[in-house]
């Protein structure tokens, strides 16, 4: 324990990370709060220490998930700016140095950008040991403003939109187990990580900067390997103290504790990037209480401060979430909500989430939402869109089997 301290210490001081992904929608639903209570199928990702429990769910899962930010006024900016530019190309006379500048003050600006994070996993978990596949994609746009051409020639502005990004695939095995009969576990994944990174630069004059424009990242992409390794512990203090209330749980997580790197292609090192995309380590701690058998709730804190694929944009996540069990002879049903907020950045959105689960003998469909209040509104040239600032979902489809706590009916992972 005391070697598995410093070494999640030593990651909290160093480089970052990419952001964590709200993994699975019993997560997702409950904002991200999920170290504390990794368990099932799902704890691999989450905190391998979880996969040590004694009393939990055995099973085979597929999952997915998807969350799209956008931070300050880039995707505002930039369609200003095309839309203007192309207005220009018919009716020069609206090619105003104040509507040109009012495009290019938007989208400059400290952090500004756009982010895709993508999820498709599959996993299969007997006892403590569990194989899985977890294919994990981050795209960011970050806008390069170019001042020098106000009006007149707009079709000669260079501003770009830059995409960054890479989809890993992390194939690996987790494995957890407890000390003693202290009610304290720790665990471990073993990976093997298969990281195609892409890199675009974008005309926005030339190009339409909307949403699907993000996915076009890896036109140009190179793809590498390399080992990941992934270390947790999980403390259920009822199981140290037998008459303690509430069950409180504390657990900590720390990825990619090897901090992986990847090659990048030729377009990013001959644009002045990096020659290496890193996957730098990073850390979250999580805290549980169950006041009563059918609520549970949690909170996660993420210990590092988090790179992204947009320049200048840090991710550091706080999340609170809370678990209603309604059950009754058989019928289960719960109702999940949380919040969740990057307080590394200002200009992130709050995002509220909310999810359930649909459940029939030992198969689950689970299904949750992410959704911000803030909108960007983007004028085409015929409608309007109003994007949310922060939108994510996700699904999962499980068969889970095993055994559950004795001294908790109410709990089924």
């Amino acid at each position: 324990m005391k070697a598995l301290a410093s070494l999640l210490f030593f990651l909290t001081t160093a480089a970052s990370a990419t952001p964590w992904h709200n993994l699975g929608p019993r997560a997702m639903g409950m904002g991200g709060a999920h170290v504390a209570i990794a368990q099932g199928p799902s704890a691999a990702y989450w905190n391998p220490a979880g996969l040590g429990q004694l009393f939990d769910s055995s099973g085979v899962e597929i999952l997915a998930g998807i969350r799209v930010e956008a931070t300050g006024g880039v995707l505002l900016g930039a369609n200003d700016l095309n839309q203007l530019a192309k207005d220009c190309s018919k009716t020069p006379q609206v090619c105003t140095t104040e509507r040109v500048n009012k495009a290019l003050d938007r989208m400059d600006h400290l952090g500004n950008g756009a982010s895709f994070d993508g999820a498709l996993a599959v996993g299969a978990r007997v006892g403590s040991g569990m194989l899985f596949v977890h294919s994990l994609t981050y795209v960011g746009g970050t806008p390069e403003v170019d001042h020098a051409v106000n009006s007149g020639d707009l079709a000669l502005n260079n501003s770009k939109l830059i995409l960054r990004g890479g989809n890993f695939t992390h194939i690996g095995y987790g494995m957890g187990r407890e000390l003693g009969k202290s009610g304290i576990v720790i665990g471990a994944n073993l990976k093997l990580i298969v990281g195609s990174v892409g890199y675009r630069q974008m005309i926005i004059v030339n190009e339409d900067p909307g949403p699907g424009s993000i996915w076009r990242y890896d036109k140009n992409s190179k793809t590498s390997l390399a080992p990941g390794i992934d270390v947790g512990a999980f403390w259920d203090m009822r199981e140290t103290f037998p008459s303690l209330p509430a069950r409180p749980r504390l657990g900590i997580v720390g990825r990619n504790v090897n901090a992986p790197t990847f090659e990048q292609p030729d377009a990013a090192t001959s644009a002045g990037d990096r020659t290496r995309f890193p996957l730098n380590g990073q850390v979250r701690a999580g805290l549980a209480i169950q006041p009563y058998d059918f609520v549970t709730m949690a909170a996660d804190i993420d210990l590092t401060n988090n790179t992204t694929s947009i320049d200048r944009f840090q991710s550091r996540f706080l999340s609170l979430g809370m678990e209603l069990r309604l059950h009754n002879k058989g019928f289960f049903l719960p109702l999940r909500l949380g919040l969740q907020k990057n307080v590394a950045n200002a200009d992130s959105a709050l995002a509220f989430t909310t999810g359930t689960s649909f459940e029939f003998s030992q198969f689950k469909f689970e299904v949750a939402l992410q959704l911000s209040p803030t909108v960007t509104a983007i004028q085409s040239e015929r409608v309007t869109k109003r994007l949310p600032n922060n939108l994510a979902g996700s699904i999962r489809l499980a068969w889970e089997f095993g055994q559950v706590d004795p001294g908790n009916a109410a709990l089924p992972y």
